[in-house]
């Protein structure tokens, strides 16, 4: 029985390591970030690959939120907010929004310019255009898709220290992971090892 406990305790803290490590999510408030262009394209915009905290290697891949809003390239920033909404307009995250950057994020789709188009025909003040991913995101909303916190926006602000001012730019979008999912994969690992070990008692 001792020897069961222990092996349980074992495989929770190896099931805990790798949900706080593997889903943790890819920045925090007061970070540093650094954007360089993917692909460049005539669209303007994203996706961007991010640099966090000085780091060579990037991070994650974003969006711009709001299409009159500017970043400038290898310059660097810091994170001011992790949150729902757009810190510059107050746009609020919507479902499409959220829906379609996940398609980029999960490899569902690749059309980057594409994505971007159809993020900016969402948000107010921004041109956009009417593409075929407006339609896909629209219908998968309409399917019952929603966002559940998944994407968030995240806030970046330059700081200008000649000027002892913080000046905000553009919003960008993030993907938070699921901890559940690996939660739940961890459960089911510790419930097979723990029936093992029982079948090889008797």
């Amino acid at each position: 029985m001792k020897k069961n406990l222990m092996f349980a305790a074992m495989l929770l803290a190896v099931v805990a390591l790798m949900a706080t490590s593997s889903y943790a999510l890819p920045l925090a408030v007061g970070n540093s970030v650094k954007f360089e262009y993917v692909n460049p394209h005539a669209v303007g915009g994203g996706p961007f690959n991010v640099f966090v905290n000085g780091s060579s290697e990037a991070s994650f891949k974003t969006f711009c939120v709001e299409e009159t809003e500017y970043i400038t390239i290898d310059a660097t920033y810091f994170v001011d907010s992790i949150q729902d909404t757009a810190k510059l307009t107050g746009w609020v995250l919507n479902d499409q929004v959220a829906w379609l950057y996940t398609q980029y994020y999960t490899g569902a789709e690749g059309d980057g310019a594409g994505i971007q188009e159809a993020i900016w025909w969402f948000t107010p003040g921004a041109r956009g255009i009417n593409n075929s991913l407006v339609a896909s995101a629209n219908a998968a909303v309409a399917g019952g898709w929603k966002n559940n916190g998944r994407v968030q926006i995240f806030n970046p602000v330059e700081v200008v220290a000649s000027q002892e001012a913080i000046i905000h730019k553009q919003s960008m979008l993030v993907y938070v992971p699921e901890p559940s999912t690996m939660l739940l994969m961890g459960l089911g690992m510790l419930g097979l090892g723990l029936l093992s070990r029982k079948r090889r008692a008797r």
